[in-house]
């Protein structure tokens, strides 16, 4: 698995008898009621999952913060700012294609820069910042969140 930032392994054994007061707590990752949103990049990486088959595939998730609800579809309240979700590109040409097309809507210009996948990553860190619309669509009994960046 190739990532932007490396997470450090703990020996949580040696740590059993330490105070959390040092360690920050992680932000709440959550799907945010449809609508317009004023959002940031974090993160990007490669993963690799196992299907329900034994199959080995790999995926990019890109990493988003809500920044600002700017007008929800719903009554539903909007989520805190710093919220997170993530946005998953399959591991084919077409979703290579894909994450290339939105990275380059996220930053606002005409063609992104020759770069390698890490430097996209690094790129996606910078907290890009970017207006998008949320909704969600269903596919097999599940609902995946759809953002079409404006």
């Amino acid at each position: 698995q190739i990532t932007a930032k490396t997470a450090t392994r703990l020996g949580l054994e040696s740590l059993a008898d330490e105070s959390l007061e040092d360690i920050a707590e992680a932000p709440e990752y959550i799907n945010p009621p449809a609508g317009d949103y004023i959002l940031r990049s974090v993160s990007g990486e490669i993963r690799t999952y196992e299907e329900d088959d034994g199959t080995t595939k790999q995926s990019i998730r890109v990493v988003i913060a809500v920044k600002e609800a700017l007008e929800l579809v719903s009554d539903e309240p909007p989520v805190p700012e710093g919220s997170l979700f993530p946005l998953s590109f399959q591991g084919t040409k077409e979703g290579l294609g894909a994450f290339k097309r939105e990275l380059r809507k996220m930053t606002g210009e005409e063609s992104l820069p020759a770069m390698t996948q890490n430097e996209y990553f690094q790129m996606l860190e910078t907290e890009l910042e970017f207006q998008g619309r949320i909704s969600y669509r269903k596919f097999k009994d599940r609902e995946f969140i759809n953002l079409r960046i404006l």
